[in-house]
Formats: structure tokens, C-alpha cells, sequence
């Protein structure tokens, strides 16, 4: 006698999900990707949106001040800081920073 067996369920060629649906969840999560990138490249941009510090246009007497900054390389900086007759360069690099003070020569200082 033979077993009582049941035919074979058929094999499905179709997929449970379609294609087109996960190409247009992944181009929406992607478009606001980059619109969060471009927001926060905006924001920065701009000094976070006015959150950031603005320096004095005119120096103040009495009050320290950035005179002048020069960019020495790309990991390297010198600012030149100034109050009444007294300077201050100060160059700040990746791994150091170095200060150094003297003061103003004016004709009132030679004898």
C-alpha cells in the first residue's frame, strides 16, 4: 500500500513586498537627509541662527580687542589683541598657543 500523501504546495514566484515601495521610502528619507544637512549647514553659516557672538566693529579704549588676525596655515593662526598702548600677539596652532606682549613705541617712549 502506498502512504497517503497530499501534493506539494506550489512554489510563488511573486514577492511579498513591491519594489517601488522601498525605492520611494528610501528617496523620502534621503530627501530629508539632506534637507536637515542643508538646515544645519544654513544655521552654521549664518552663526547658528544669531546665537553666536558678534566682535565689535570699533575698538573700545580700555577694553581688549582683537586689531588684527592673520592666518599662518590652515591649523595655524596669530591674532594681534590690543588695549590703549599695549599689544598682544597671540598664535594659536593645533597643538600649542604662545603669547607675547610689548608695548606700543610712539615718539612720547624716545628719549
Amino acid at each position: 500500500m502506498a502512504p497517503n500523501t497530499a501534493p506539494a504546495i506550489p512554489f510563488s514566484q511573486a514577492g511579498n513586498s513591491l519594489p517601488t515601495a522601498s525605492l520611494s521610502g528610501l528617496l523620502i528619507a534621503s530627501v530629508l537627509l539632506a534637507m536637515a544637512f542643508a538646515a544645519l549647514w544654513y544655521a552654521r553659516r549664518r552663526g547658528w541662527m544669531g546665537l553666536a557672538a558678534k566682535p565689535s566693529q570699533a575698538p573700545n579704549p580700555g577694553r581688549l580687542a582683537v586689531r588684527e588676525r592673520i592666518r599662518l596655515s590652515a591649523t595655524c593662526s596669530a591674532f594681534v589683541l590690543g588695549e590703549g598702548e599695549e599689544r598682544i600677539v597671540v598664535v594659536e596652532s593645533r597643538h600649542a598657543v604662545q603669547v607675547h606682549a610689548w608695548p606700543l613705541k610712539t615718539g612720547r617712549d624716545q628719549p
